[in-house]
């Protein structure tokens, strides 16, 4: 059986401060990141489709290589753009991360909201990546944006390409 045994008064208040502190920070971390599941509409859908479509199209030519006679300045403002079209939909999608409330329980309605929302649920984790490899462009090879770039946009493909065939 295992027992905490204090020698003295002040490791008996840091052992609970540090017990209080750590139920306090667990449930705030592990669950305040999800948002809960919302009931949909077929205009709800719609509007989803039309966030990724959006930046679908911002996103249309998207590469991170530098185009033939374009100004470092003109790159930077470029690769700005992209960012700010993923974020914007990454914020956009984010009650779609977890599984909605759904009228249509049928297997192949859920298996497709499966897949959208587990590509809602990557796209933040590829953004990240891409801000942050953005941010150190400096000392990280063009590769690894570009990569980054693209599987975000994949992500918004995928999302997009599930949302035309979900029903609410």
């Amino acid at each position: 059986m295992f027992r905490l045994r204090f020698h003295n008064i002040r490791g008996g208040v840091l052992a609970f401060s540090i017990c209080v502190l750590g139920a306090l920070w667990l449930p705030a971390t592990c669950w305040a990141a999800k948002p809960a599941p919302i009931a949909l509409t077929q205009f709800h859908i719609n509007d989803f489709a039309a966030y990724c479509q959006t930046a679908i199209i911002d996103l249309r030519d998207c590469s991170a290589a530098h185009r033939p006679s374009e100004s470092a300045q003109a790159y930077v403002k470029r690769m700005g753009g992209y960012l700010s079209a993923l974020i914007k939909v990454e914020k956009q999608t984010e009650p779609i991360r977890v599984m909605p409330i759904l009228q249509d329980n049928s297997p192949s309605n859920r298996k497709t909201w499966s897949n959208v929302c587990k590509e809602a649920y990557k796209l933040p984790q590829w953004v990240t990546r891409l801000d942050l490899l953005w941010r150190k462009r400096d000392h990280v090879p063009l590769t690894h944006i570009g990569d980054a770039l693209l599987r975000s946009k994949i992500c918004v493909e995928a999302m997009e390409n599930g949302l035309r065939n979900a029903r609410p």
